[in-house]
């Protein structure tokens, strides 16, 4: 007898499939059809669950993005801003080095959202990532532990430095991700502290 499956192990495996579908085929190669085939589902039951490609692309996105909250309350809870930012750049950088296909998976989908601004809105978390960066660096001026300086500026341009340096990473086997880390700690929090 056959164990039946929750609805949320059934979408983890519909995600897990369309992400090798998107990584293999690429969005315009990749079918509703292929990611069924691979999920173990008939077309039909595939669309019980999404309506098409482009809700599939969307609700991956937005489920492979889950992980990545966490790191970033981890440095806004934490008591010292200059350690929690320095804990974020090793936790951010270090979770992409080991999900890969993931972050290939992201870049991917950043290009289908650059081509339509139906689907740009999966990558709306900035409205909330930037602001929290950049509180944390407030807040390590407001504490007299960080030097006076554009907080808002200093999030928006590690964070942009951040999601740039990925793709460097991948295409550059001579970068190091500890290097990067080393690198990004004393360029963005170590020569501003206090």
């Amino acid at each position: 007898m056959t164990e039946k499956k929750t609805r949320e192990q059934r979408v983890g495996e519909i995600v897990d499939a369309a992400v090798e579908e998107f990584l293999e085929k690429g969005y315009e190669g990749a079918s509703m059809e292929g990611i069924a085939k691979r999920a173990g589902l008939s077309k039909g039951g595939l669309y019980h669950h999404f309506s098409g490609k482009d809700e599939v692309l969307i609700y991956s996105v937005r489920k492979l993005s889950e992980p990545i909250y966490p790191i970033f309350n981890r440095a806004a809870r934490a008591a010292s801003a200059a350690e929690g930012l320095n804990g974020f750049i090793a936790d951010y950088l270090n979770y992409w080095q080991h999900h890969i296909d993931v972050l290939k998976f992201y870049f991917q989908a950043m290009v289908k959202a650059f081509q339509d601004t139906g689907i740009s809105e999966i990558f709306d978390y900035s409205k909330e990532v930037y602001p929290l960066v950049s509180g944390v660096f407030a807040r390590g001026i407001e504490q007299h532990e960080l030097k006076a300086h554009d907080a808002q500026s200093r999030g928006l341009a590690m964070m942009s430095a951040l999601d740039g340096v990925l793709a460097y990473l991948l295409l550059d086997k001579n970068l190091s991700f500890d290097d990067i880390i080393a690198r990004y700690k004393k360029v963005f929090i170590d020569e501003i502290k206090i």
